[in-house]
């Protein structure tokens, strides 16, 4: 399991790697990194405490960070933007995959070859026009264009009772993401957005559901130990050291996902991932082995330590092409994180997510 970086360890690392990045300021004294290669955000960042998405521990050292940009390796941590179905863009032979077929990242996807700019003070921009090849549901190739603009994010409780005395007990930070899809070739294959935030392991995740949320395995069964329904909760164990994925029908969600961790000295963290979980769209991921079975707003990876020992949330966005009849689409995305006192935090958590319970 790697070592979280801090913002100068890994800021080193870009510099002599020679990789293009731009810092982002964030509320509480908090930064992120968003980088040119692999157009992905790191962070958030805050004077020497670790990142609080993963990153790679090869990233601490400029020769393993530059390794991993000559080989066009993904697998460095932060957060980034894939597109969906996987089994359309990524998996030659579906029938074949879990036996030992290929798994073909497109290196166009990631590390991809974004234009990063900074249109305002306070924003940044990544933008690509990427063309794949189309396995399974289709065939031919797919042009899209990619665009995500990144920044910070406005505490979501400023204006509730008691913000005040909550304000000095907490710390906010966060960021804010509107992320477009454009159809560039028409057809009936269709494509959305897929962001995929990989997270330091050892917390709990909480799942506000309607009560009757439908999920499915991606792998081999999650088992009890690691994934539980409580009445209109779910919860699951990120621990970096067993593999799983899973799952969960846009109909059961509510578009609100929080990771409990707790810290050293009593504090804690709470990130709350806001998104627009639209059961009307047609969610159109489906697991490798299960033809057909769409439907999923959200999904959660463990790794079992062979990529490095992350967990990650994934959220899906609205689809373009194909029968969705649209042809562009842009989907709001917020990131938003409180650490302190482990009671504040847990105050925090009754207020967005409903429930006070942050773990099992």
């Amino acid at each position: 399991m790697s070592i979280p970086l801090t913002l100068a360890g890994f800021e080193r690392s870009l510099r002599e790697a020679g990789v293009r990045y731009e810092r982002l300021g964030l509320a509480g004294g908090h930064f992120l990194v968003v980088t040119e290669h692999w157009g992905k955000v790191f962070g958030p960042f805050c004077g020497d405490e670790p990142a609080t998405l993963w990153i790679s521990e090869k990233a601490g050292d400029p020769q393993g960070l530059k390794s991993l940009v000559q080989r066009g390796d993904w697998c460095v941590g932060g957060d980034r933007i894939w597109l969906a179905p996987e089994v359309q863009f990524n998996i030659p032979d579906r029938l074949h995959w879990d036996s030992g077929g290929a798994y073909v990242l497109p290196k166009a996807v990631d590390p991809g070859e974004y234009a990063l700019s900074r249109p305002g003070s306070d924003c940044l921009r990544l933008e690509q026009s990427i063309r794949l090849s189309l396995y399974n549901l289709a065939t031919g190739e797919k042009k899209v264009r990619i665009g995500r603009t990144v920044r910070p994010a406005q505490d979501p409780l400023r204006s509730t009772g008691g913000y005040s005395v909550l304000r000095d007990k907490v710390v906010f930070t966060g960021y804010s993401q509107e992320i477009e899809l454009e159809d560039l070739s028409g057809g009936p294959a269709g494509a959305e957005v897929w962001n995929l935030a990989q997270f330091n392991p050892g917390g709990t995740v909480i799942i506000p559901t309607t009560g009757t949320a439908e999920y499915q395995d991606y792998y081999q069964p999650v088992t009890d130990r690691y994934f539980k329904c409580e009445g209109s909760f779910a919860y699951l164990r990120f621990t970096g050291d067993r593999k799983y994925k899973i799952g969960i029908k846009a109909p059961g969600l509510y578009g609100r996902i929080g990771y409990f961790l707790s810290l050293p000295h009593g504090l804690a963290r709470l990130v709350v991932i806001n998104f627009f979980n639209n059961p009307s769209s047609a969610y159109i991921d489906e697991p490798s082995g299960t033809i057909g079975a769409q439907g999923d707003s959200v999904q959660f990876y463990n790794d079992d330590g062979s990529l490095g020992g992350f967990s990650e949330i994934e959220v899906h966005g609205t689809s373009v092409g194909g029968s969705s009849g649209r042809k562009s689409t842009v989907d709001p995305l917020e990131f938003w994180q409180y650490t302190g006192e482990e009671r504040q935090i847990v105050s925090v958590s009754q207020i967005l997510l409903g429930t006070g319970k942050t773990s099992y």
